[in-house]
């Protein structure tokens, strides 16, 4: 059995396969009540909330950046790369995470308590729904599956 992680030299696609970083601190994370409720108001898929809630638990105590590289984000939930990029893509545009280069992120400042790694040009808006248009947003959404389920068949 192994006990060491692979390394770019000792697999086939010099990536690392099977090895995740651990979190750079285990200093509990905190969330604001306000920011726990605005949450649940940003429609997200599955995939990109296992990611941010993922993000989060590995992000710098004290800048709020995370240095992950989608592979290893993909090793680390078990989903694979196509999900894993939609997932940031997703995260992204609803505005909870910044790409500063391919394998680093600055989550919102709302998630990092004010914590970033530098001054903020613009804080993005994040996308969440007003309660009111959940009934009719679900009913577009199960609208575009039922034809995409048609054209599919």
């Amino acid at each position: 059995m192994r006990t060491e992680p692979r390394t770019a030299g000792n697999n086939r696609r010099g990536t690392m396969n099977g090895y995740v970083s651990p979190p750079p601190s285990d200093a509990p994370i905190s969330l604001d009540r306000r920011v726990a409720e605005l949450m649940s108001l940003i429609d997200l898929n599955a995939g990109s909330y296992r990611l941010l809630w993922y993000l989060l638990g590995h992000q710098h105590p004290e800048t709020g950046t995370v240095r992950v590289s989608q592979r290893e984000a993909s090793a680390a939930l078990g989903m694979v790369l196509p999900t894993i990029n939609r997932a940031f893509k997703e995260l992204a545009a609803a505005g909870l995470i910044v790409t500063y280069q391919p394998g680093e992120y600055q989550l919102h400042p709302l998630l990092t308590n004010g914590k970033t790694a530098g001054p903020v040009t613009s804080i993005p808006p994040i996308a969440a729904l007003d309660p009111e248009s959940f009934n009719a947003q679900r009913r577009q959404r199960y609208e575009r599956q039922i034809c995409n389920l048609r054209s599919s068949a």
